[in-house]
């Protein structure tokens, strides 16, 4: 092998090395939500489901959810916030943390609702369902910022 062959077989392992890893960009990534006890969580868009299958886009405030939530992980409580009047807080019956997300479960007024925010983009959709209803919420989560 020549001296230029062995140039070039290094430039392309070296190539090949750096593609591999862009291709990876959230292995080893940080957990933006590693210890933090409080998250807060802003919906973005709702839709309204109804038992015949027809689903049309609606607003939080159409459909009596408040914009933003905090969710306290430690005491297991999502509490409504500014701007909203609503002032709501609900249990989070269970909460179960894995390396790519984060998943609540509650019920609230004979509404199931569940919750699963993406580790670690903070992108979240909840529904929560009643009897003859579903409302799908979308929208992003971060960690609360201190006061």
């Amino acid at each position: 092998m020549t001296l230029e062959e062995t140039k070039v077989r290094r430039q392309k392992s070296l190539i090949l090395g750096l593609g591999l890893l862009a291709a990876l960009p959230a292995w080893g990534a940080a957990d933006p939500f590693a210890e933090h006890e409080v998250i807060l969580c802003a919906v973005a868009s709702a839709s309204e489901c109804d038992p015949e299958g027809g689903c049309r886009p609606s607003t939080p405030d159409a459909i009596n959810f408040a914009r933003f939530a905090t969710v306290d992980m430690k005491n297991r409580v999502i509490k409504s916030v500014w701007p909203s009047d609503l002032h709501h807080e609900t249990l989070v019956e269970q909460l179960v943390e894995t390396e790519a997300a984060i998943v609540l479960q509650g019920m609230d007024d004979e509404v199931a609702w569940s919750m699963t925010v993406e580790k670690p983009s903070g992108r979240f959709v909840a529904a929560a369902s009643g009897v003859g209803v579903v409302f799908v919420l979308d929208g992003t989560c971060m960690p609360e910022l201190p006061k």
